[in-house]
């Protein structure tokens, strides 16, 4: 299988697989559920991702591994309340799955982590994800343009 950066890996099957990036940062302010603009397609053999609605249509019913991984910078935090991050892959009807991240640090000192979920879902054919970003309680933090460490992937698995 050929490395990801290196153009389009060779599929078993030629079965649906995609990764997206971030190629510019991103501010999520708080209190506010944020669609993570991925506009990069480092791969996506069946064009199922869409970089104008930030959003993947699964082209094949069955069993999908889905994760997505952001790296978020200047994110505030006070010495009593932590900062809570959320990366949330999200369907038409609701959250499919969330990763939080929670940590108290010294009050007034921005700091850098890596929030990410990875799950294995049933996904219909058309059925649509997307990534959305949360902190809280207050301030705002910079989603990284990486596309190593921020990014979006989906992989079909099995009917």
């Amino acid at each position: 299988m050929g490395h990801i950066f290196q153009g389009q890996p060779e599929l078993p099957g030629n079965r649906p697989l995609t990764m997206v990036s971030l190629s510019t940062p991103q501010t999520i302010s708080a209190n506010t559920q944020t669609a993570v603009a991925f506009n990069t397609v480092e791969y996506d053999n069946f064009s199922a991702y869409n970089t104008g609605t930030e959003v993947y249509t699964a082209p094949w019913g069955g069993l999908y591994r889905v994760s997505a991984t952001l790296l978020l910078s200047n994110v505030p935090t006070a010495a009593v309340t932590p900062a809570v991050l959320e990366v949330i892959i999200q369907a038409a009807g609701g959250a499919v799955a969330i990763g939080e991240l929670s940590e108290n640090q010294s009050a007034g000192v921005a700091y850098i982590n890596t929030v990410s979920v990875d799950i294995l879902t049933a996904l219909t054919a058309g059925q649509s994800l997307s990534v959305r970003a949360f902190i809280s309680p207050a301030g705002t933090c910079t989603v990284a343009a990486s596309g190593i460490s921020t990014n979006f992937r989906i992989e079909y698995l099995q009917p």
